[in-house]
């Protein structure tokens, strides 16, 4: 064997190795997901490769690169969404014939999950994540679209975008933290931020607890009260 250098080629030694030793180091690096193995349909990637598989026609490759979440969305995949919903396994299809080779079903469950955590895409029926036998019956939908806020007396309806979303109290932190950044983000355009707070028990919060609550909030707005 022939090793490429800075401008020319050396003769590299492999020492001989029994079939048996060099196939258990093989698997072992693809279950580790140091290796990518094909061989027809199969595409094996971070799990345990079959009896069998690992054969003399079984071809032996880098991991595929990450794919990124916006990948998944109809934009990219428009074969595998229909009104709005898709399955995983669909998904791993499209995206397989979208690069030209079966993806290792481990590479397009961590793209799905990626996508669920930036809320790209949620779950509607079956559970997730699973593994590729049971991805047909795993549903995915886009999330709804929030409705549009009727326009304020004299604001205009046009050219404005918006977005709402339930925060945690970390979260909440989160978006404080950030509001500097959002406004260098939105440079040449107004951005107003809306905080809508609902107090919420099995019997109806009592009138203390309101006016305890409103007593913090008044500090930080006027016009910030529960009501």
């Amino acid at each position: 064997m022939k090793v490429k250098r800075e401008g020319y080629e050396e003769p590299l030694v492999i020492p001989r190795a029994e079939p048996g030793l060099v196939e258990t180091a093989t698997a072992a690096a693809v279950c580790e997901g140091r290796l990518w193995l094909t061989n027809g349909p199969a595409s094996i990637l971070g799990e345990s490769v079959p009896v069998g598989v690992l054969t003399h026609q079984a071809t032996l490759q880098p991991p595929p690169p990450p794919i990124p979440a916006p990948d998944l969305l109809p934009a990219k995949l428009t074969n595998a969404w229909k009104e709005g919903s898709t399955t995983a396994l669909a998904l791993a299809a499209s995206l397989s014939q979208a690069s030209g080779r079966t993806l290792p079903w481990s590479v397009v469950r961590s793209a799905i999950q990626g996508a669920l955590q930036a809320r790209f895409i949620e779950v509607e029926d079956g559970q997730f994540p699973c593994e590729l036998p049971d991805a047909q019956h795993v549903k995915l939908r886009l999330p709804d679209a929030p409705p549009p806020r009727p326009p304020r007396v004299g604001e205009p309806s046009q050219g404005i975008r918006q977005g709402s979303g339930e925060l945690s109290s970390s979260q909440l932190q989160d978006l404080a933290d950030q509001i500097g950044a959002l406004r260098g983000a939105a440079a040449g355009y107004e951005l107003r931020t809306r905080i809508e707070i609902e107090l919420r028990g099995k019997d109806a919060p009592p009138q203390e607890v309101v006016d305890r609550l409103n007593d913090i909030l008044r500090e930080i707005g006027p016009d910030l009260v529960i009501r």
